[in-house]
């Protein structure tokens, strides 16, 4: 569903997915029963690392694309599943979206692809 890209979670989320892969044999079946159905890697960075990493430009486009990725695969971001993501947080707080308007981001996209990669459109 992200295209190899990094998932933007919250660092609470974050925690708990420490803790999770610690237990490896758990998070491997974890892995292979989620949607898309591969180990999903992790790599401890913010971010404004992240940002670093790969340049302004990529970086906005990600996120920006990520989000009608998960609207078109999951369905509409809830409140509760709003706080645990990242650039969610950043539309709402930063540039003054509602959830509502977020989630219209995400249904209205016709570059959104499907888990198993193929377009969703």
């Amino acid at each position: 569903m992200t295209r190899g890209r990094r998932l933007p979670i919250t660092p609470d989320v974050d925690v708990v997915w420490h803790e999770l892969i610690l237990q490896t044999a758990s998070y491997a079946r974890l892995c292979a029963n989620l949607p898309g159905q591969r180990f999903l890697h992790h790599e401890s960075i913010t971010p404004q690392e992240y940002n670093e990493r790969v340049g302004d430009d990529q970086f906005v486009e990600e996120w920006v694309q990520w989000v009608p990725d998960y609207v078109q695969n999951f369905g509409p971001f809830t409140e509760e599943s709003a706080a645990c993501w990242n650039v969610v947080i950043f539309l709402r707080e930063k540039m003054g979206m509602t959830l509502e308007q977020i989630n219209e981001l995400g249904l209205t996209s016709e570059t959104a692809i499907q888990i198993d990669g193929s377009p969703t459109r």
